[in-house]
């Protein structure tokens, strides 16, 4: 090394400086030479014979820094440009491919939360059990097995309740007997062989009168079939099972099934509303569910006509309001609004919407007429 010294041309003594670098694998001497880009040529090699991203941090500039850094596969650099620790240290976790770096978070709730990203975004449950508490591990385990499919990490789980419940997600509607099995709660165990089997004999075995109607609940769903609902003890189930084949067989007279009058009612109105069905509404016995249900099919069918069906003055008038000035109805259907007033109203709105002054002419009340003619021209 002490030959290069006698060098004269610093370019020349430069390139023998880098001879005896490398040679040593000596980043000291990279420090020797009088130009920057030797400097830095000379410690990138270096940095990546070494296989050691730190040497790069010796060099002065900050984007050579980084261009080092990358040469060696470390992507970590960029974190170090987040003002936030949390954030920081999540990235770095996951660039290193190393949770210990959630390790440098003094809060707790922090360092857990870094844990949990970096198990979710590697895939990596040796993470989990890293977190400060059972629930928060359990809950990242959970959260690994379902986004790798990988029913093994349930087992790892430390709460019963929650082991079986990761399993169930997994099973999420694909249920096999193989996989109910491996559920430690018998009446959980035997809810899930009745989904898998299709047999609700294994709901005939659960003790738990809740965890039965549920059972029964999710046979009738299964099957498309009410004969289970009849099973179903309780009445949060037996309505819901119900209600929930009410829709999907389109059959409202399964609302009928309901108990009690109330429920009922909120059944019928549901149903009509969602299948825009206004006969459906006069099995509404209470007139707070029966009118408003009429008001609001009448609405989303935008057709002003169905208002007529509405028994009491105040909310027809307001059905009528309400239906024509959404301005979405076909004015074919103003001549069978039955109140003079009303239909006027629904050919003048239309007529200025359409700008179509023969719409004008089928307004009845001349003055009327004679306004919705001027706002056309």
């Amino acid at each position: 090394m002490g030959d290069c010294a006698l060098v004269d041309n610093w370019s020349t003594r430069d390139f023998c400086t880098l001879h005896f670098a490398i040679a040593g694998l000596n980043e000291s001497l990279c420090q020797q030479m009088k130009f920057g880009e030797n400097r830095t040529g000379c410690l990138v090699q270096l940095a990546i014979l070494k296989g050691n991203a730190s040497i790069c941090d010796g060099i002065g500039d900050t984007e050579a820094v980084r261009a080092c850094h990358l040469n060696l596969g470390d992507v970590s650099i960029f974190c170090e440009g987040l003002a936030n620790e949390s954030a920081r240290a999540s990235c770095s976790a996951k660039a290193k491919r190393s949770a210990s770096e959630c390790g440098v978070l003094a809060n707790s709730t922090e360092a857990d939360q870094c844990l949990l990203d970096f198990a979710l975004n590697l895939s990596n449950a040796s993470a989990c059990a890293m977190i400060s508490n059972a629930s928060g591990s359990d809950a990242c385990l959970a959260s690994v097995a379902l986004s790798s499919s990988d029913p093994s990490l349930c087992s790892r789980i430390s709460s019963e309740e929650a082991k079986d419940a990761c399993l169930e997600q997994l099973m999420s509607g694909n249920f096999s007997a193989a996989m109910c099995q491996r559920i430690s709660d018998s009446d959980q165990r035997n809810r899930c062989l009745a989904k898998a089997e299709r047999n609700y004999r294994f709901c005939q075995l659960i003790g738990d009168k809740y965890v039965k109607d549920f059972c029964y609940e999710e046979q009738a769903e299964l099957a498309n079939d009410t004969f289970f609902c009849t099973l179903i003890n309780s009445t949060l189930y037996r309505n819901s099972c119900y209600r929930n084949l009410s829709f999907a067989q389109g059959n409202y007279s399964y609302c009928a099934n309901l108990l009690p009058e109330m429920e009922r009612d909120k059944c019928y109105r549901l149903f009509a509303e969602t299948f825009v069905r206004i006969d459906v509404c006069d099995s509404i016995i209470l007139d707070s569910q029966r009118l408003p249900c009429k008001i609001t099919v009448a609405r989303e069918s935008n057709s002003p006509s169905l208002c007529n069906l509405v028994e009491v003055a105040y909310y027809r008038d307001q059905c009528y309001s309400d239906v024509i000035n959404r301005q979405a109805y076909d004015p074919r259907d103003c001549r069978s609004v039955t109140p003079g007033l009303w239909k006027d109203e629904c050919y003048y709105r239309a007529a200025l919407r359409l700008n179509d002054s023969s719409l004008c002419d089928l307004v009845a009340y001349q003055l009327s007429k004679e306004t919705c003619l001027r706002g056309v021209q």
